[in-house]
């Protein structure tokens, strides 16, 4: 493994901010790739190949004559049981000698934490990329992992998911944390998950419970995260078709809505303006504001109450009476039938367009 130079840069500036002496960075091939003093980069440090050699510190006094070296110690850097490079302290050997062990294991500390994150990064990442090809239909070249996950999740329907987190997920380690809990909650189901910075886009079969969804969701309500839930597929090539419904879902206020919630809504948001001008002349033309505000309310109350005369009289503060009298009067008005399953739907459909014209 070869550092490289941009993070035993990091390592220099970091340790140099916290022990106040000079520090340098060299490679496997004794190159100095990064020094507090800049002039001796690019140099071959011959005390750095004797530890290279030996795997032991070497301790270099003021009369050394090793090209490129001066006054202090070097310690070998160690990597998955593997001698990655050296580093060095510059400075009088019994004021140096004691930051010799803290030196090497916080470098090979700092060295390990930067391969975890870009590790992170790059799972991240490439399950975006997945999630992209498979959303948008291309063919990005899939590793033998990817495929066998494909295959596994598309052998039943799958559900796509969107989550909306009301904090920004700016930083790999912010990313990261969330694709662990939810791939530790999901890890005996097939799943596949993109981490955005405002989007969460999860892929799981069409078994999977709306509560384990929302165990998700609430794990995070410290973020207020929102859910929403498109319709299934077993069709690749449909993922584009379920992740724009699932977008539609995504622009409600609830904190967790599903395909169920939202059908009539994504009906009228798909007819053409010309067909829903036409539906809303034809059902409420000629009919007064006032008629109008009267039939609205009444068949909004009668479908809230599942066609029951009574709940709806009483969430209307009206006798049943005056309830069918009501209901008579919006057939007479729209020349549909509010009781009847078909003219009902219609009905409903048509106030629907209607508010969303005004709206």
């Amino acid at each position: 493994m070869n550092i490289p130079q941009y993070l035993a840069e990091e390592i220099v500036q970091t340790l140099e901010a916290n022990i106040r002496y000079k520090i340098n960075f060299m490679n496997k091939d004794g190159v100095i790739i990064a020094s507090s003093s800049e002039h001796r980069i690019g140099t071959i440090h011959e005390g750095s190949l004797i530890v290279m050699e030996t795997n032991r510190p070497l301790l270099l006094g003021a009369d050394t004559r090793l090209k490129h070296t001066q006054e202090g110690i070097n310690l070998p850097v160690e990597f998955n049981n593997e001698i990655i490079g050296t580093v060095g302290i510059t400075g009088k050997i019994d004021e140096v000698d004691k930051f010799g062990a803290v030196i090497k294991s916080f470098t090979e500390l700092l060295i390990k934490n930067s391969i975890y994150i870009k590790e992170q990064h790059l799972l991240i990442e490439r399950r975006n990329l997945l999630m992209n090809a498979l959303i948008n239909n291309l063919d990005t070249g899939y590793n033998t992992e990817e495929l066998k996950l494909i295959d596994d999740l598309f052998k039943t329907p799958v559900r796509l998911i969107i989550f909306r987190p009301s904090n920004a997920l700016k930083s790999i380690t912010d990313k990261y944390a969330v694709y662990k809990k939810f791939d530790a909650v999901l890890k005996n189901t097939p799943h596949l998950i993109s981490i955005l910075v405002n989007e969460i886009i999860l892929l799981v079969p069409e078994t999977l419970s709306i509560q384990t969804l929302e165990s998700l969701r609430k794990h995070y309500s410290e973020q207020l995260f929102s859910m929403a839930v498109g319709y299934a597929s077993q069709k690749i090539d449909q993922l584009k078709e379920l992740y724009d419904f699932t977008l539609f879902l995504d622009k409600f206020p609830q904190k967790t809505i599903t395909y169920h919630d939202i059908t009539d809504e994504y009906l009228v948001h798909e007819i053409p303006a010309p067909v829903s001008h036409h539906i809303i002349q034809q059902v409420f033309d000629k009919i007064s504001d006032s008629d109008y505000q009267m039939i609205h309310e009444t068949f909004s109350a009668y479908v809230a109450s599942n066609g029951s005369i009574q709940q709806a009289a009483d969430s209307l503060f009206i006798h049943k009476n005056t309830l069918q009298y009501r209901l008579n009067k919006i057939m007479t008005l729209t020349g549909l039938n509010p009781r009847n399953l078909n003219d009902g739907y219609f009905l409903n459909l048509a106030f629907k367009l209607k508010e969303s014209e005004t709206a």
